[in-house]
């Protein structure tokens, strides 16, 4: 009996055990769903983010469309400096494996570069100079053969060169110049003793076979001499020494040049210009003149192929001396302007400016003036002058706020005469820029322009009694009388604009004159092009 109890307990202990152990199991069970449940969504959820980024119309772009977009993604002179490590095409790298692959696998990414050289007083100098040729080295090796656009900066922010020695400059030299065959575009921001080492002097014209535009801030290096592709040329002279024993045949190949010339003499820019018989662009800055004024020559130059000019002279006369001298018959774009008050609009520019058209027998299609009117010019000669202009499509006045105003009421009404064809001023002007001062009126200004954009069209059949019949005998063609289509005024005065918006106008900008705001620019920044800007 006692042995039947003790197995009945047993038996209890044990269903007792067993449904405990149940619902412990069930509840693993229960913990292990809900787990699977939450896995099964995560994977699910990862699955169909894996699907749309398979299906990706970006990863599925071929690598040429991507090397487009990495190309315009890059400045035209990418920067090498103590905190270059942040831009383009450096960034592109860090993004992912294959923008990296298609980054290195593209030369022309790295083929560009403005390298910049730390002042000597810089802190570490040493340490970043070395980082900023290790970073030279690599945009030159992943370049691989294509060519090579360059731009040196081995000045301080001032502008003046650093007086200590310039050896980090010769170790930056050192990595470029054995990949000489390869230079396209060079511009160089330093001393011009600088680059007459012993490194450079060993460059001849057979290292340089690719070599298209240079931009050089003080002389012409002899290295230069016999590059066979050189056509386009930018120096800064500051002593004609430093371009004396260039020989003649080298100014001779080049189509667009660039001179911003301290301490000139007048014949040695003409002898120049006499030797650069294949020029398309030139622009000439004249800053100081020697002090030694020698007789001018009196050949004329003639440039048959030149088509834009821009002078920017230090006086009237030595403006008017270079006009003079000069014939170009297939000038289309001329730029004058000033480098100091010593240049006025007067009578005897005015002549040289005709003499020099008549000589030339051009055909003036844009017009930049930059130099103030002289206030004894009579408004009948200004007015002689701009109606002389009979091809002129684009005028532009530029305008110092010291000087006296040049579009003043009087010259504006007799750019509003729209007949006889003859008393018209720049017949076929499309667009015009210029500056209000105050010296005219909103009428004068908006008369000018229902004139200029809508000019007189003759009726089909006129009637001899009529108004318009008796002034239609000297009405112009519309053959000869191009429309006004765009005006930019600068301006003080408020709500300009609106005066416009009805008006039969391609474009119109109207800007408001403010007080001037300084922006913070890099002064690291490299160039913004690679060809020589004129102007």
């Amino acid at each position: 009996m006692v042995s039947l109890m003790e197995d009945e307990n047993e038996t209890l202990q044990f269903c007792s055990e067993a449904a405990r152990a149940i619902e412990r199991m069930n509840a693993q069970i229960n913990r292990l769903q809900s787990m699977l449940t939450s896995i099964t969504l995560k994977r699910d959820a990862l699955r169909s983010k894996v699907f749309a980024l398979r299906s990706s119309s970006a990863l599925l772009l071929p690598t040429e469309l991507w090397q487009l977009v990495f190309r315009l993604c890059l400045d035209v002179f990418p920067v090498i400096s103590t905190s270059s490590t942040n831009l383009p095409p450096i960034l592109l790298t860090h993004v992912c494996r294959r923008w990296r692959s298609i980054a290195l696998d593209t030369p022309d990414l790295w083929s560009s570069l403005h390298i910049v050289i730390p002042k000597p007083s810089s802190f570490l100098l040493a340490s970043k100079c070395e980082g900023i040729r290790s970073a030279t080295d690599a945009f030159l090796d992943r370049s691989r053969d294509a060519p090579l656009s360059i731009s040196l900066k081995a000045r301080d922010y001032s502008g003046q060169a650093p007086g200590e020695s310039p050896h980090e400059v010769e170790q930056i030299l050192a990595c470029i110049l054995p990949h000489s065959k390869r230079w396209k575009h060079l511009k160089f921001r330093m001393p011009f003793s600088w680059l007459v080492t012993e490194a450079t002097v060993e460059l001849s014209s057979q290292d340089l076979p690719l070599l298209e535009t240079v931009l050089m801030d003080d002389g012409y290096p002899p290295f230069l001499i016999g590059a066979p592709s050189l056509r386009q040329l930018s120096l800064e002279i500051t002593a004609m020494q430093t371009v004396t024993l260039v020989p003649c045949g080298e100014w001779g190949k080049i189509q667009v040049l660039k001179l911003f010339w301290r301490h000139f003499e007048l014949n040695d820019l003409f002898k120049i210009l006499s030797q650069s018989t294949s020029l398309r662009a030139c622009m000439v800055q004249l800053l100081f003149p020697s002090a030694v004024d020698t007789p001018l020559r009196m050949e004329t130059i003639v440039m048959p192929h030149l088509e834009k000019l821009c002078l920017t002279a230090n006086s009237g006369n030595n403006l008017r001396r270079i006009l003079d001298q000069l014939s170009m018959s297939s000038l289309q774009q001329l730029y004058i302007r000033e480098h100091s008050s010593l240049v006025e609009l007067n009578t005897s520019l005015i002549s040289s400016f005709q003499g020099f058209f008549q000589r030339s027998m051009c055909t003036i299609l844009k017009l930049e003036i930059m130099i103030a009117r002289s206030s004894s010019l009579s408004l009948n000669e200004l007015a002689n002058f701009f109606r002389s202009l009979s091809t002129l499509q684009e005028l532009i006045i530029v305008e110092n706020m010291h000087d006296d105003p040049f579009m003043d009421e009087h010259l504006l009404q007799a750019f509003t005469v729209t007949s006889p064809l003859i008393d018209v001023l720049c017949p076929r002007l499309s667009k015009i820029r210029f500056s209000d001062r105050f010296s005219f009126t909103e009428q004068t200004l908006l008369e000018f322009v229902k004139a200029r954009s809508s000019p007189y069209h003759p009726s089909p059949n006129p009637q001899p009694d009529s108004i318009s019949s008796s002034a239609g005998v000297n009405e112009p063609d519309s053959e000869d009388l191009t429309p006004l289509e765009f005006i930019f005024v600068r301006t003080p005065r408020p709500n300009f604009v609106s005066r416009f918006e009805k008006l039969n106008l391609k474009g119109v900008e109207v800007v408001m004159d403010s007080v001037a705001r300084f922006s913070m620019i890099s002064r690291n920044t490299g160039p913004s092009s690679k060809e020589i800007a004129i102007p």
